[in-house]
């Protein structure tokens, strides 16, 4: 939640391994330790490694509690954003509408992660107003279960203004961005990897408004900074803020 995901992830792989030799490879703990690494393996990013971490929780959680079990429908649905990200939007319809469809029968209200990600699916396939809709209702239920300033809460926002700006509407897509911010606030500065993306969104939508140039500077500058710090200077996506950073200082 803190964003220091290497950190995380060397963790709980030593943790995963202490489970498989301590209690066994088909242990209900490993199985929790696993879609936790597999939520961190995402960030990281290494999307084959998340894929195989929630297919064997699945495996477990599914062979001892049944496709009802809770474990089981968190480790579907990790499943489902790791093929969202892998482009396989297909296997990805299948698995979070899975989760949904059984979220609903079971009368499940902390599904708003799930939500965001179907949202983000529709956003896939280029369904803006299908994405507004879902992502609003995350936002909702976010701030009922976690209360607005948390990960889930600032992911809520923040997805829901990428799917307003895809759907026309500048000004509601700033708002949620800034909500997102805010919503980081669990963390001082808001320091944090994806309260970096969220700043490089804002600035792109900003920028094409006249007077906004002091202001995007400054969001490319702090996205840099934090993308530094957590991702390295060398990463891929710290490259892709800093090239952005430089044109527009040459404009």
């Amino acid at each position: 939640h803190l964003g220091n995901y290497q950190q995380a992830r060397e963790l709980l792989e030593q943790a995963a391994d202490v489970q498989r030799s301590g209690v066994g490879i088909d242990s209900p703990a490993r199985a929790g330790f696993l879609i936790n690494l597999g939520l961190v393996l995402i960030e990281i990013p290494d999307l084959d490694a998340a894929e195989r971490a929630f297919t064997e929780s699945l495996r477990i959680w599914q062979g001892k509690y049944g496709k009802e079990f809770p474990g089981t429908l968190v480790a579907l649905a990790g499943l489902g954003r790791v093929h969202l990200l892998q482009g396989r939007l297909d296997q990805a319809q299948t698995d979070l509408s899975e989760v949904h469809a059984m979220d609903v029968k079971l009368g499940v209200r902390d599904d708003y992660a799930n939500l965001y990600e179907l949202g983000e699916l529709h956003r896939a396939h280029h369904d803006p107003l299908a994405a507004v809709t879902l992502d609003r209702e995350a936002v909702q239920r976010a701030r009922q279960d976690t209360g607005e300033r948390s990960r889930y809460s600032a992911l809520a926002h923040h997805y829901l203004g990428l799917a307003l700006r895809d759907s026309g509407d500048g000004v509601a897509a700033e708002s949620e961005l800034r909500a997102a911010l805010a919503a980081f606030g669990y963390i001082p500065d808001a320091a944090h990897p994806w309260a970096a993306t969220t700043r490089l969104e804002l600035s792109r939508l900003l920028a094409q408004r006249p007077g906004t140039a002091d202001e995007v500077h400054r969001l490319l500058a702090d996205a840099l900074a934090i993308r530094e710090r957590f991702l390295g200077a060398d990463d891929p996506r710290t490259l892709e803020v800093r090239n952005e950073l430089a044109a527009r200082s040459a404009d």
